[in-house]
């Protein structure tokens, strides 16, 4: 687990910097609250085709701790802008890994990469309005499906820039 929790990290950090040195494609940073990456996580997104609409993919990080227990998320989906200018609908799917480390564990061993996890599956059904100055915001619904067979109808909140 440890080993393939390194490999994706690594190939999303990867594949995020790569993609920003192209500078004609449509891009964005922002914090994001519940949604897919459960409590909050940070994304990149891009999209395809050096267009504001269209397909894109996102790749994010989260952590979080719960009741001595340490959450790393890392949300990876594909999404799909529908609209012009400035006021996009968005519909999105996608994957979150989802790490749990027990931090009294932590304590005393010599790791901190996730001992146990999860991958739960993902939409993202929303609304998003960039400015002019670049500030963006949306907000929308994100349906979670958990290996357990438990559907989550979470809420989803971000801000942050498009450039």
């Amino acid at each position: 687990m440890k080993q393939l929790f390194i490999f994706l990290l690594f190939s999303v950090l990867n594949t995020t910097f790569s993609f920003s040195q192209e500078s004609s494609r449509h891009q964005a940073a922002y914090l994001e609250g519940f949604g897919s990456g459960i409590v909050f996580s940070f994304n990149y997104e891009s999209r395809f085709k050096p267009k504001p609409d269209g397909f894109g993919y996102r790749a994010g990080l989260g952590l979080t701790g719960i009741n001595g227990v340490r959450v790393i998320t890392v949300p990876l989906g594909i999404n799909y802008l529908l609209g012009k200018e400035k006021n996009f609908f968005e519909l999105g799917m996608g994957v979150t890994f989802v790490g749990l480390t027990d931090t009294q564990l932590v304590s005393t061993n010599s790791s901190s990469l996730p001992d146990a996890g999860t991958v739960n599956g993902f939409f993202n059904i929303g609304y998003r309005r960039v400015f002019g100055s670049g500030l963006m915001l949306k907000a929308g619904i994100s349906p979670i499906f958990t290996p357990d067979e438990i559907t989550l109808f979470w809420p989803l909140i971000g801000f942050g820039f498009h450039f």
